[in-house]
């Protein structure tokens, strides 16, 4: 599992320089990561590399108005972020996004999505890279909570 913040675009942006004006919505989410590979997570880390980090699923919470103008919404460096798995906090952090900015990859993004799939438009759901990460199984019940942005909380089923 990996907890995540989510933006959905309100706009189509014009530019790459467009894009952080477009946000109109952020959101927490929880991705199930996978792989399709013998040995699961425990295979080397250049197999999982290579079979792309396979995305299962993403659940997605409560939608909350978003404004890149808003200083208090790009608080990065203390945004605290919490996992809890059956009942039991797994992991806590504060600030723990890997590049310290969930949104310094969206002119990229942009960039690479008009090359390669036609570009970025409103409505799309955009997920910004792990925060927290943790292993689970069927049958566990997952809650990601970020401060100030709300939780989502996801029961993975046994079948």
């Amino acid at each position: 599992m990996e907890a995540e913040v989510a933006f959905r675009l309100g706009r189509t942006p014009e530019s790459a320089q467009d894009v952080l004006a477009c946000l109109s919505t952020v959101s927490v989410a929880i991705e199930i990561v996978s792989t399709r590979l013998v040995g699961g997570l425990g295979a080397p880390a250049v197999w999982k590399l290579l079979d792309q980090g396979l995305h299962a699923s993403l659940v997605v919470g409560a939608e909350l108005p978003f404004s890149a103008q808003n200083p208090a919404q790009l608080a990065w460096s203390t945004q605290e972020c919490r996992m809890v798995v059956n009942g039991q906090q797994v992991a806590q952090a504060v600030g723990a996004h890997p590049s310290g900015d969930p949104l310094i990859a969206l002119p990229w993004l942009y960039e690479h999505a008009a090359r390669h799939t036609g570009g970025l438009r409103a409505g799309d759901l955009v997920t910004t890279g792990a925060w927290l990460l943790h292993t689970v199984v069927a049958g566990d019940t997952v809650e990601v909570e970020f401060e100030g942005l709300g939780a989502v909380r996801l029961a993975l089923t046994t079948a």
